[in-house]
């Protein structure tokens, strides 16, 4: 509800519900720096006028929340962290540590705390797996013009880690040890603290406030989240190797399902049809995990962006109803995120206008070309012009940042209408989701999501050349599009072309995987014929 905006946020609900004269206590490694203005500036805007405070709660003062738990807490994650090799990342630890510190410099920082768990990874080029779906792991680094030390409980390394962070000079402390060395380093009054307010906790600023006044904090948006973002070519190699075999595996669970519910008229429930994709993706080389849990949405559920399925109340999936299936994975070279929508019966024309209006959206932004500089507030309107026209459009973004077996939801670009959006200009490496959509509470829902590669587009210009470059994307999901649920007849000669266009991408680039499974492979030859007007 709340990625929607229709509940308020945390800390506006805690001001609207607090009495003047107040205390309000955050524990501060819970919360970011800017978690904890955002809570201010709420506070002081609903009471202007009274006493309310919010602060860090001391140390001497437990946590509230840890004292109900008590031994019924669960146990720190301890996932085994692993090396990423250079085969993969395409850049050694040591020189993105190099390129890293060429930043500092270039800034003023004599030191850089790194906390984004997904930072830190890729920094090191090491994996884990201590939140579900995201190969990560509890760890901080700080790096400082001559040293780079590693926080975290290094009794969960896996072969090869220790020799990696020694070639690369990185030292390891245990994971609680972050706080106190902090308080104990020189400081003096030419340091200069950089850290990034959305992600660094609010203790670590607080801790360094405290013990070392004259410090310079400068509280920006760190160096890695952009390199991170932009991928370099072996990454890139990666991605699109990942997606086809992602496109093989969807393949077959859709092939599969059709039969199942259009053929044999079977009725399998939500769970069944989750279950059935998810053992097909990990059948794919380099599998790791999934990227997020499989949303599998029959009928009214599909309206339901975030819909779980549940075992004892799953819906079953039917010839009369519009199916939506938002699934991903995890792999070596790669991270995928899929949405297709389907129906195995006979749409409605009104199903059939509302998908192709989706698609028109979804196309536009893969064809669109755009100067640099260009955010994603401006391409999440590409999408939405076709809905809008006719008075329709959904709640969400229509892309976010993908990383290289990393999150799958990465930034620090967006395609969305939020602010946020104008944050950051897409460049050349940037990955994307494509993910427009529409919703009908009580009826069905519909998103056609794809990801895509920004890179530099070949345009004409004027004589004499563009006084700056211009961008397009490259599409790297490979899974037909459901050509039954398309109304021909909206689409205008140039959306046809891209739809026959991309089906015949998907074909070249699956039938080679697809050669020992003659069912399958017959399947995709249909859904990749032309349109016929």
């Amino acid at each position: 509800m709340m990625r929607t905006h229709e509940d308020p946020g945390v800390e506006d609900w805690v001001a609207a519900n607090m009495k003047p004269g107040s205390k309000v206590g955050i524990d501060g490694m819970t919360v970011s720096i800017n978690g904890m203005k955002r809570f201010r500036y709420a506070l002081a805007a609903a009471q202007a006028n009274s006493s309310i405070s919010v602060e860090p709660l001391p140390k001497d003062v437990p946590n509230l929340v840890d004292q109900i738990w008590a031994s019924a807490r669960p146990a720190a994650p301890a996932s085994k962290i692993v090396v990423h090799p250079v085969e993969y990342a395409g850049v050694s630890a040591k020189d993105k540590l190099i390129n890293v510190r060429t930043t500092m410099q270039q800034k003023g920082a004599s030191m850089l705390i790194v906390s984004a768990l997904d930072e830190v990874a890729w920094l090191l080029n090491l994996r884990g797996g201590d939140v579900n779906y995201n190969p990560v792991f509890w760890a901080y680094v700080t790096i400082t013009a001559s040293s780079a030390t590693l926080y975290v409980n290094n009794t969960r390394f896996g072969e090869g880690v220790d020799e990696q962070l020694k070639e690369s000079d990185v030292t390891v402390s245990s994971y609680d040890s972050l706080l106190p060395d902090l308080s104990q380093a020189c400081w003096d009054d030419t340091s200069r603290v950089w850290m990034d307010p959305n992600n660094c906790n609010y203790a670590i600023l607080d801790c360094i406030q405290k013990c070392a006044q004259g410090v310079q904090l400068i509280k920006k948006q760190g160096p890695i989240a952009l390199a991170k973002a932009k991928k370099c070519g072996v990454e890139l190699t990666g991605v699109r190797s990942s997606h086809i075999r992602d496109g093989v595996a969807l393949s077959k669970f859709l092939c599969w399902l059709e039969n199942e519910v259009a053929n044999l008229g079977h009725e399998p429930t939500e769970i069944n049809a989750s279950d059935k994709l998810d053992g097909l993706r990990s059948e794919q080389d380099l599998f790791v995990s999934l990227s997020f849990p499989t949303i599998s949405s029959a009928g009214a559920n599909g309206a339901v962006v975030h819909y779980r399925a549940e075992a004892a109340t799953a819906a079953k999936i039917t010839k009369n109803d519009v199916y939506l299936v938002d699934s991903g994975g995890q792999f070596r070279d790669g991270t995928t995120d899929v949405t297709r929508t389907m129906h195995f019966g006979v749409p409605t024309p009104w199903q059939k206008e509302c998908f192709t209006r989706v698609l028109q959206g979804h196309i536009a932004i893969d064809r669109a070309i755009f100067p640099k500089g260009t955010t994603g507030h401006v391409l999440d309107a590409f999408a939405r012009e076709p809905l809008w026209k006719v008075g329709m459009d959904y709640k969400h973004g229509t892309g976010h940042g993908v990383g290289s077996h990393l999150n799958v939801h990465e930034g620090p670009h967006v395609l969305s209408f939020k602010s946020q959006a104008l944050g950051t200009a897409l460049e050349p490496g940037f990955l994307t989701s494509n993910e427009p959509g529409y919703y009908e509470e009580g009826g069905f829902g519909i998103r056609i999501e794809n990801v895509c590669i920004v890179r530099e587009a070949d345009v004409k210009g004027p004589p004499g050349g563009s006084e700056k470059p211009f961008y397009g994307m490259e599409r790297v999901t490979m899974t037909p599009i459901q050509k039954k649920m398309i109304d021909v007849g909206l689409l205008n000669e140039k959306e046809r072309s891209w739809v026959d266009e991309y089906h015949k991408e998907c074909f070249e680039k699956l039938e080679p995987l697809l050669k020992d499974d003659a069912e399958t492979l017959a399947w995709l030859k249909k859904e990749t014929t032309p349109l016929v007007s």
